[in-house]
C-alpha cells in the first residue's frame, strides 16, 4: 500500500507541476498578445498637435490600426528613451534629440510664412515699413502705396498662433515704427484655410499664409527691407524615433509619414510642405 501510495502521490506532483507550467505558459502568451494590439503612440509638440492628429487620423483610415497621439511639455526625449512613445513629431528647435545616437531622425515637412493680398492688388512689393503701417492702421487705403483707391482690409490670425508670431517677429518692424498693437480694424482668422478664403473673396484684403496653402487664389507680396527681401525662417518638422524600436506598427508609421500620397496632401491642407 505504502508504494501505491507513493506511486500516486508522484503523478499528483507531475500533474501538478504541468498544470503550473502550462498556466505560465499560457500568462506569456497572453502578454504577448497584449503587447503586439498596443496602439501605436505619438506624441507632437503643441504647435504641431493639428498636423499630427491629421496625418495620425489618415494612417488609421489607410491602415485600420489603433493610433493614440498625445502632446507633450518639452520632455520629448525622455519620452522616447524611456519607451513612453514609440514616435515624436518636433520642430528643428529641439537639437538635443539630434545629436542623441540613440535616436533616428528624418525630416517630414517645412513651413515658411508669405504675405499675401487679394488676387486683382495689382502692388507686387512692399517696404517693411509700409507693411508695418498697413498692419498697425497708419496706412488705410491702398492708394496711399501706389495701389488703386480701395481701402485695405487686414487679416490676422488668432492671438498664440504660432504663424502669427512668426509674422510679427520676421515682417514687422514695431520696435522702430513705435506704433504698438495691430489696428483694431483687423479681422481675426483661425486657420490657414479661413486665411485663404478671406483674402481671396475680400477686396483690399492683406494677410499671411502658410507656403503649403498658397495657390493662384491669392497673390503673394515681396517684403523689402534697404532693397533686400524679407523672409521667414524655413522651420522644418522631424520625425523622431529610437534606432532599437523595431515594432511593425512604427515601421508602418514611418512608411505611411514619408513616402505617402496622402500624408503628402495632408501636409498640404495644414500649410505645410512635404519634404521628398
Amino acid at each position: 500500500m505504502k508504494a501505491i501510495y507513493s506511486q500516486k502521490n508522484i503523478s499528483f506532483q507531475s500533474l501538478f507541476r504541468l498544470g503550473t507550467l502550462l498556466f505560465i505558459f499560457l500568462l506569456a502568451s497572453c502578454g504577448q498578445v497584449s503587447t503586439s494590439n498596443e496602439p501605436l503612440s505619438v506624441t507632437s509638440s503643441t504647435q504641431l498637435l493639428p498636423l499630427t492628429e491629421s496625418l495620425a487620423r489618415g494612417f488609421k483610415n489607410e491602415t485600420n490600426l489603433s493610433v493614440v497621439v498625445k502632446g507633450t511639455l518639452g520632455r520629448e526625449a525622455e519620452l522616447l528613451e524611456k519607451d513612453l512613445t514609440d514616435i515624436i513629431i518636433s520642430s528643428e528647435e529641439l537639437v538635443g534629440m539630434s545629436k542623441n545616437a540613440n535616436l533616428q531622425k528624418q525630416a517630414v515637412a517645412y513651413d515658411e510664412t508669405l504675405i499675401v493680398t487679394y488676387p486683382q492688388n495689382k502692388l507686387q512689393e512692399l517696404t517693411q515699413d509700409q507693411l508695418t503701417e498697413i498692419f498697425t492702421g497708419k496706412i488705410k487705403n491702398w492708394k496711399e502705396l501706389g495701389g488703386e483707391n480701395r481701402k485695405i482690409q487686414i487679416l490676422a490670425r488668432e492671438s498664440g498662433a504660432s504663424i502669427r508670431r512668426t509674422f510679427e517677429k520676421e515682417f514687422l518692424n514695431l520696435q522702430n515704427a513705435n506704433l504698438g498693437r495691430l489696428a483694431l480694424t483687423a479681422l481675426v482668422v483661425n486657420s490657414n484655410s479661413e486665411m485663404k478664403s478671406a483674402v481671396s473673396k475680400v477686396p483690399g484684403s492683406i494677410g499671411y499664409l502658410s507656403i503649403g496653402s498658397l495657390d493662384g487664389s491669392v497673390q503673394s507680396v515681396k517684403v523689402l527691407k534697404n532693397g533686400t527681401e524679407v523672409k521667414s525662417p524655413r522651420n522644418l518638422v522631424f520625425a523622431v524615433w529610437r534606432k532599437d524600436n523595431t515594432r511593425e506598427e512604427l515601421q508602418s508609421f514611418l512608411d505611411y509619414l514619408l513616402k505617402s500620397s496622402e500624408a503628402k496632401s495632408i501636409c498640404a491642407e495644414e500649410g505645410y510642405v512635404f519634404a521628398e
